[in-house]
């Protein structure tokens, strides 16, 4: 087997299918055949989430488990069953905990090894599927961190901490009452202190986002819209947003889609300058973009 830094990105994704199907045979007693292909076949379809993180065993440099996440959610945490109980499983759950923040997770009832040491790290039952729903064989029960560190709590937007954030969405304080009037605005918060901001008014636009570099690079970024598409699946299909420049293919990466292009709306902010050359994602154009919310 080769080891992790020799690897082509293919054969990673083989590997991770190796290790899925190698441990849910150690631990999925009650599937059958056919439960277990179609469980691989729906693995081998989300391995483009962009969010893999592997366990290395040190003296091979084997990859011996891995976690997907998505979000806050934790898509996927498998490790090899020849390196069972020996501390790859927490070291995961410490990656998407500690670095990431992750949150929610569902397991199946009868994975008792697996149910039990999320239990230990802080994670209650929010509600229980039963068995035969989805084509799981057992019910499954999907959990929540009882205390998570990472917070987003609806704010006044007249808390003057998040000054710094808004100014970040181009917005001028002193008009900042034009707009936030209608909207709702809510904080990021990690361990009560802000990270970040999202405006978003009554048309489910996005009026302002803000989150602080270091956190955008640990995808806290998809974090906050995961938490607005839950919030507002109810009561709209789509999440907008209106951009320029370098923006565009950031919100692209998360999941927004171009609706329509403005050309020259911030003209006016360079007179002084000559468009030498047409770039992929023009500033002077403004973008409109959207996200589907749900199905």
């Amino acid at each position: 087997m080769k080891k992790f830094n020799e690897m082509t990105e293919e054969e990673m994704f083989e590997r991770m299918l190796e290790i899925f199907e190698a441990s849910v045979r150690a631990t999925h007693d009650f599937y059958t055949e056919e439960d277990i292909e179609r469980h691989l076949s729906m693995v081998r379809n989300s391995l483009s989430c962009p969010c893999h993180y592997f366990c290395i065993d040190k003296e091979n440099g084997n990859i011996v488990g891995f976690v997907s996440l998505i979000g806050r959610y934790i898509d996927m945490l498998y490790v090899h069953p020849d390196y069972f109980s020996m501390g790859y499983g927490r070291e995961l759950l410490d990656i998407a905990l500690n670095e990431f923040r992750a949150d929610t997770l569902c397991v199946l009832e009868q994975n008792t090894r697996a149910l039990e040491m999320y239990k230990r790290r802080g994670f209650v039952v929010e509600r229980r599927m039963e068995a035969g729903e989805e084509d799981e064989p057992c019910p499954v029960l999907y959990m929540r961190m009882e205390n998570p560190a990472l917070k987003m709590v609806e704010i006044d937007p007249s808390r003057d901490q998040y000054d710094e954030f808004l100014r970040c969405g181009n917005y001028s304080l002193e008009k900042r009452w034009y707009y936030l009037q209608d909207c709702e605005m809510f904080g990021l918060e990690l361990d009560g202190v802000p990270i970040g901001v999202v405006v978003v008014n009554q048309e489910c636009r996005i009026m302002n986002f803000a989150i602080l570099e270091e956190y955008r690079k640990k995808c806290f970024d998809v974090w906050v819209i995961t938490f607005l598409l839950e919030r507002y699946c109810k009561r709209f299909h789509w999440l907008r947003i209106a951009v320029s420049g370098e923006q565009v293919p950031y919100f692209k990466c998360l999941g927004f889609r171009r609706e329509k292009t403005v050309k020259d709306y911030y003209r006016h902010l360079y007179l002084r300058s000559r468009r030498i050359h047409r770039k992929r994602y023009d500033p002077w154009d403004l973008v409109f973009m959207r996200l589907k919310i749900g199905k």
